[in-house]
């Protein structure tokens, strides 16, 4: 059985949307419970050291390096963040993405929004626009 590239089912947005709202809920419980090492490492790879600025992908190599489940409950965040606005072509609509995710926790919105900022920081072209809440 040859199977063609159109006989593979993607992720809708609507699935993206849904993982998203699950990786930034677990990456706000981790913060909540406090582990120290968690927001060290955190803290770590994005100011903890000097020399030439780093990228977003890098940032988040050394986040993991520190603290392995946090950083890539974020990686994952911005590869999600990457698909959907290639799929949506519009900053605008990833925005509207992001803020929908951010309200099914109200009591945490801007604590999610920030997750998604972080994570979704470059994402996009200049033909197209840069993500930015």
């Amino acid at each position: 059985m040859n199977m063609s590239e159109h006989d593979y089912l993607d992720a809708s947005v609507d699935d993206m949307e849904h993982a998203l709202d699950k990786l930034v809920g677990e990456i706000v419980n981790l913060k909540e419970q406090h582990l120290p090492h968690s927001a060290e490492a955190l803290n770590h790879a994005l100011y903890g050291r000097s020399g030439p600025a780093r990228t977003p992908f890098k940032t988040v190599i050394d986040l993991i390096a520190e603290s392995p489940v946090d950083g890539a409950l974020r990686l994952s965040v911005h590869h999600i963040g990457q698909v959907m606005f290639d799929k949506l072509q519009s900053q605008h609509k990833l925005l509207r993405v992001a803020r929908r995710v951010c309200s099914r926790d109200e009591p945490n919105w801007s604590k999610r929004m920030t997750v998604i900022d972080a994570a979704w920081q470059g994402i996009g072209s200049d033909a197209n626009g840069y993500y930015r809440s």
